[in-house]
């Protein structure tokens, strides 16, 4: 079951890359690992040399929409590469 779950969420991947022609033109990475979202980007970042991390910025809930998300603000605080807030 997990083994599927991980199939899908690379399939998505890709058809939400495959919306975005301009993708072609630079190197993308899009990769699915477990643990804290923001220490796994981070140390993907750091193994892969990444030149620039794009996240999105949108809270969970109630006030939290109006804040940058814990995820987004923990990723900015511990890159050591540029990181690019999106909505």
């Amino acid at each position: 079951m997990e083994d599927s779950r991980l199939a899908r969420a690379r399939e998505n991947l890709q058809k939400q890359l495959g919306k975005f022609p301009q993708a072609k033109e630079v190197e993308v990475i899009a990769d699915i690992r477990r643990g804290l979202h923001y220490e796994a980007i981070l140390e993907e970042a750091s193994q892969r040399a990444i030149d620039l991390i794009v996240i999105a910025s949108l809270g969970q809930s109630g006030i939290a929409k109006y804040l940058i998300g814990s995820v987004a603000r923990n990723v900015l605080k511990g890159s050591k590469c540029p990181v690019l807030l999106t909505k």
